[in-house]
């Protein structure tokens, strides 16, 4: 424990909490989160055993029988004691955590997630809360996030963020493993819409007239984009079946935070309109094909001999 956190054993809190802070800064919660439990372990540790108030001397028999209590030394008395005037005791910071908790869980009520994240996060700097309160709470405010779906994006990736909820699902088993899947799933498609926004609004100066007749891919993006956010004309989908099919696939993936943006129904057709032609159907168009080649050449016999005739 003491190892841990870099210090020699200590009943001062404020000793304890400045080294947590001091290897809290040389540790990064998201890349190695094993590390940070095992240090935040030691933390909690240290703070319970600087509040435990040693136990009263037993009380010694001399040699004439007769029991002398020892004495207490003056240097070590009951650790609660030697906390200064200006840190808490066990019931103040007990009483603190509660507090902190209620007011993450009213702020969260009220749809002020950016407070309660906001509160949690001070909390969870000075140590108020347990590290599996802090868990708990913040899958409390996660789970209010996820549950309204007219939070901006933004929001909703600062506040995941702010969390550390916005990294990969952890190694270790956790009762919030479905939440954080679906926080990182939603993460994901907003990513995804936003890079598709920002095609459909991409300009290039150096676009001219031949890119437009011979095609340009950069072009061809930007209307696949246009198309699927419904700013393009639709009926040209057959033309961009080549990007429009992976943004498709894309949004099937997305599309249960995405439906309220992009119109499944809209979607649908894009997905019928750029459908892969079945073999039959490929098979058909060939024979249309080939006897239309077959038509052209009779007109031109037949035209040929008229002028030969002449």
């Amino acid at each position: 424990m003491w190892q841990e956190l870099g210090i020699e054993p200590t009943v001062d809190p404020a000793a304890i909490r400045r080294a947590y802070a001091a290897r809290l800064k040389a540790i990064d919660a998201d890349l190695d989160p094993g590390a940070f439990r095992t240090l935040r372990g030691a933390f909690e540790s240290a703070i319970a055993r600087a509040a435990r108030p040693l136990p009263h001397p037993m009380p010694r028999v001399s040699a004439e029988g007769d029991a002398k209590p020892e004495k207490e030394p003056r240097t070590e008395p009951l650790l609660i004691s030697a906390i200064p005037h200006h840190e808490r005791t066990l019931e103040e910071a007990e009483s603190e955590s509660a507090r902190v908790r209620e007011q993450v869980r009213r702020d969260t009520a009220a749809q002020k997630f950016e407070a309660a994240a906001s509160h949690l996060v001070s909390a969870s700097a000075r140590g108020l809360l347990p590290l599996s309160d802090e868990e708990e709470v913040a899958a409390e405010v996660m789970t209010g996030v996820m549950a309204d779906p007219k939070l901006p994006p933004e929001r909703f990736r600062e506040i995941a963020k702010q969390l550390h909820w916005d990294g990969p699902v952890r190694w270790d088993s956790t009762p919030h493993d479905t939440l954080r899947q679906q926080v990182r799933e939603r993460l994901e498609a907003e990513v995804w819409y936003a890079e598709i926004v920002e095609q459909a609004a991409r300009h290039n100066p150096d676009f001219n007239l031949r890119d437009r007749i011979w095609g340009n891919p950069w072009h061809a993006e930007k209307t696949a984009a246009m198309m699927l956010l419904g700013k393009a004309p639709i009926w040209r989908a057959r033309f961009y079946k080549r990007w429009l099919q992976p943004m498709v696939i894309q949004y099937d993936r997305h599309q249960p935070w995405l439906k309220d943006r992009i119109d499944p129904a809209h979607v649908d057709w894009l997905r019928n309109a750029t459908r892969p032609s079945r073999p039959a159907q490929k098979k058909t168009s060939n024979r249309r094909l080939v006897w239309l080649i077959i038509f052209i050449v009779v007109i031109l016999r037949l035209v040929a001999s008229a002028l030969l005739g002449q």
